[in-house]
């Protein structure tokens, strides 16, 4: 096993000129949150909470973080406040690019009162009116899980799990776009591709744990290959990590999980509906685990997991990380060079695990110098604009 190199390269910054990070702080979160306020008819206090927010992302200092209530467990508390504290007093536009993410979706969820048991969003999903609009759409999650044939191989859905990371709410401009463009066999499409090795790695595992990215469309591909996979053999299980709080707009959590099963079981479709309770079969025979965990919301990257978390993925005999932003966890969201080898830097990572995910941002290893320089030719925005894509296995 290779060890995280001991020279690691700088964070993505927020400052980063001209970078996708620095744009996203500057038109997307702040969009975001006009979003949150429109969709949700938002009022009264929450609603000059949310415009603060806006206020002080565009001009102003991050300041002290003050957790109440019982909400938040003791090490959840720690975990921001100590990552928060070298921060205090900086610009948003002066931090590295994750924790920036993670501390927005974090205030977005304090401002909105989604914590706060007086204020009528307590524990209400800012983001649900836009996750079952795509869910329900044409061309969304159900519309693609009727015209997928159940027969489907593991290779294909891991095909479509992956493509299905294109469906990403936070990005208005993918998202808007993609509709029934969910393709399964776009190899050449795939910067990396290990396809083939995972699917034989899945046919001979016994548990597989699969570390979520978003709702609604990649959500219900991911449960069609959790279902083919547990088709497969009564001795195999699958573990779903799914988001504690709604975050980047359309990442799942365990209630988006089991919303989307019932909502397969309640339609006339016979297909969808066979779906629907053949998930909730492997739900009550425990076959079928989703856990939420305050990890995947934190500031933290994956060197930095909880010693509980550790500890239960290194149960798993393949982990499955879905989408850009657990990539970029991954790999601690540092300017690692394109030719970076992953397993030289993830040694860390307590289990063999699997990358799915489309490009979105401005971070890719494993490429040569080569195929990076034909890359930007065809496309000087391959990095982010979700057409590209990864399978990435790394075996222990």
């Amino acid at each position: 096993m290779h060890k995280m190199r001991d020279a690691k390269p700088p964070f993505i910054s927020t400052g980063d000129p001209g970078s996708f990070a620095q744009y996203t702080m500057n038109e997307r979160l702040p969009a975001i949150l006009d979003s949150v306020i429109v969709d949700n008819e938002v009022s009264g206090p929450e609603r000059q909470a949310l415009l603060s927010l806006k206020e002080e992302l565009q001009g102003g200092r991050i300041g002290k973080l003050q957790l109440e209530g019982n909400m938040f467990e003791p090490e959840e508390v720690s975990v921001w406040e100590r990552c928060l504290r070298q921060y205090w007093g900086k610009s948003w536009h002066a931090i590295p690019w994750y924790v920036a993410e993670a501390f927005f979706y974090f205030k977005v969820l304090l401002e909105f009162g989604y914590f706060t048991k007086k204020s009528s969003y307590y524990k209400k999903d800012p983001f649900e009116i836009v996750k079952w609009r795509e869910l329900l759409s044409h061309g969304g999650g159900l519309g693609l899980a009727k015209r997928l044939d159940a027969k489907r191989t593991l290779k294909e859905l891991v095909y479509f799990s992956l493509w299905g990371n294109r469906i990403d709410l936070s990005r208005f401009d993918i998202a808007s776009i993609e509709g029934e463009r969910i393709e399964e066999n776009v190899s050449d499409k795939l910067v990396v591709d290990h396809s083939n090795r995972l699917a034989e790695k899945l046919l001979r595992a016994g548990r597989v744990d699969v570390v979520t990215d978003n709702s609604g469309t990649e959500l219900v591909c991911d449960l069609m290959l959790a279902r083919r996979f547990l088709q497969l053999s009564n001795g195999k299980r699958v573990h779903f990590h799914m988001k504690k709080y709604p975050i980047y707009v359309s990442d799942a959590t365990v209630r988006d999980a089991k919303c989307t099963i019932g909502e397969l079981c309640r339609q006339s479709e016979p297909q969808l509906k066979r779906l629907g309770e053949e998930l909730l079969r492997f739900v009550s025979n425990e076959r079928l685990f989703f856990h939420h965990h305050f990890f995947w919301n934190s500031p933290l990257h994956f060197p930095d997991f909880t010693d509980d978390l550790r500890a239960s993925l290194a149960k798993s005999d393949i982990v499955i990380l879905k989408g850009d932003v657990n990539y970029r966890r991954l790999l601690s969201d540092r300017k690692w060079p394109h030719t970076t080898n992953m397993e030289e830097v993830t040694g860390y990572f307590p289990s063999a695990f699997a990358v799915l995910r489309t490009l979105k941002s401005e971070i890719v290893v494993d490429l040569d110098e080569e195929t990076v320089s034909t890359l930007h030719r065809a496309d000087s925005r391959w990095m982010v604009n979700g057409e590209r894509g990864v399978i990435r296995l790394v075996a222990r």
